[in-house]
């Protein structure tokens, strides 16, 4: 379901499934290798890596499995938002027992009916009350749906009765699925946290009221949109582009409809600008201007006209404003100060006033913040914490609560979250608890 990750059941890497699936999280006990992409074992097609980390679920028999070599040519099947119903029919899908035989050479399906419904997972019976639902050898294996003409995951098999299966003796018929429509932020939020990104941006591209990110894949150089969910956790990172060969990626309504929009600069330094079509696609770029050779750059209406500007600065550490007309252009410069000898500036209300302010670190990790006068000016500053040894510092409503809050990265390269109070201050929070 991404390029780097895939679900298994966890009772899979359990000792004694029997007595206890809980199994601890990191690299496997044994060496454990996954295939994606092929329908025939005995072919060589496909993606084959090792797997070098397992992050399970706290309270269902779902672990996330990430592999040592990405499957980037393997198409990542969906992950359903839409709730299981009574009734409906399933597809599912794997490599298990048979009514007929040990194990199959190919992969075979079969088709499901959703029994009772329970918080983390649901019956399934077969179709025919003939025919197998689920055998040894099936644990972990997909129920599907198809929405939208394709596949989407709603769950994975956790355990079966056997019924019909060979060489069994079933004392009740049916199988149990572990629900996967209801944790998708849970999943998506770990695949982004260990994502080894290069730039980050944040704003509501998808205008649901939370803050989603764009980041770029550092490995990959793909552009990717991974979607905000209230109370801090994310979407599966979905890719919006490859080869995105820029830098200096902020968001902002620049072009005044109420959407958010993306600029960017070119290695010869030229600034570009990509409209959001307010539901996480964006237009093809637009040149907005050359000799574009100023970094931190960051976006907010500074000048209270409600127009978004820009605010960067020089190699010299001066820092710069331009003032946004709404339509995607931008004034001359004006220097807001000099001796800016800080990283990460990043803009948000940060006071609740309505007013941006700017916080940015010094190179002895102090984290600083600037309260904004809606005029284009900022106070003094106001130490927020040390420490702050911190990348990519980037602002947004994350949890959906009006209030900015703050993403960064590790040393580690794991991103963390800091619920904003809307008067400066922060709480550090996991993302996606």
């Amino acid at each position: 379901m991404d390029p780097y990750w895939v679900l298994a059941a966890k009772s899979c890497f359990a000792d004694k499934p029997s007595e206890s699936i809980d199994i601890p999280a990191g690299a496997p006990k044994d060496k454990t290798t996954v295939t994606v992409g092929r329908t025939d074992p005995s072919t060589s097609g496909g993606h084959t890596s090792d797997i070098s980390e397992l992050v399970p679920h706290p309270d269902r028999d779902l672990v996330m499995a990430r592999l040592a070599q990405p499957a980037t040519t393997i198409t990542p099947v969906a992950l359903s938002s839409q709730a299981p119903v009574t009734g409906e029919q399933l597809t599912i899908a794997g490599y298990g027992r048979t009514s007929t035989g040990w194990g199959p050479v190919k992969l075979h399906t079969a088709a499901v009916t959703v029994g009772t419904i329970a918080a983390t997972g649901f019956d399934i019976a077969a179709k025919s009350p003939s025919d197998t639902t689920a055998c040894k050898g099936d644990a972990g294996a997909p129920a599907l749906r198809t929405e939208n003409g394709k596949p989407a995951l709603v769950a994975l098999g956790s355990r079966s009765w056997q019924d019909h299966c060979l060489d069994a003796n079933a004392a009740k018929a049916g199988a149990y699925d572990t629900r996967t429509d209801d944790i998708r932020g849970w999943i998506g939020t770990h695949i982004l946290r260990r994502l080894a990104v290069s730039q980050t941006a944040s704003a509501d591209f998808t205008s649901d009221g939370v803050g989603d990110l764009v980041v770029k894949d550092a490995a990959a150089g793909d552009l990717l949109l991974s979607a905000g969910n209230k109370g801090g956790s994310f979407s599966v990172p979905k890719k919006l582009t490859g080869g995105w060969d820029f830098t200096e990626t902020t968001a902002g309504d620049f072009t005044g409809d109420g959407k958010p929009d993306l600029i960017a600069r070119t290695a010869a330094n030229v600034l570009y600008l990509w409209t959001g079509d307010g539901a996480g696609s964006f237009s093809t770029p637009k040149q907005l201007t050359s000799g574009w050779d100023f970094t931190q750059t960051t976006a907010g209406d500074f000048t209270g006209d409600g127009k978004p500007d820009l605010i960067a600065r020089t190699a010299a550490n001066l820092l710069y404003l331009w003032a946004g007309d709404g339509a995607g252009s931008f004034s001359t410069p004006k220097q807001l100060t000099s001796g800016w000898d800080f990283t990460q500036t990043t803009a948000g209300d940060f006071t609740g006033d309505g007013k941006p302010d700017l916080i940015a670190r010094t190179a002895a990790n102090l984290l600083y913040l600037w309260a904004g006068d809606g005029a284009g000016k900022f106070s003094t500053p106001k130490q927020l914490t040390s420490g702050w040894d911190f990348t990519q510092t980037t602002a947004g409503d994350f949890t959906g609560d009006g209030k900015p809050d703050l993403t960064a990265r590790n040393a580690s390269g794991d991103l963390l979250l800091w619920i904003g109070e809307g008067s400066g201050n922060f709480s550090r929070v996991t993302p996606g608890s």
